[in-house]
């Protein structure tokens, strides 16, 4: 099976890139290939 990695180095503080993507429903607002997201079951965005 095939296996594919990639990689990045975000040029920002941790806290400010982890307050960014934690919150999966804010995905689409930041993510070009991202259309909908959504957190089932009423839980929190946050949730992990």
């Amino acid at each position: 099976m095939a296996k594919v990695t990639i990689s990045s180095v975000i040029d920002a503080p941790v806290e400010k890139v982890w307050a960014r993507i934690r919150d999966f429903n804010g995905l689409p607002g930041w993510h070009p290939r991202m259309v909908e997201s959504h957190i089932e079951d009423g839980k929190d965005a946050t949730t992990i």
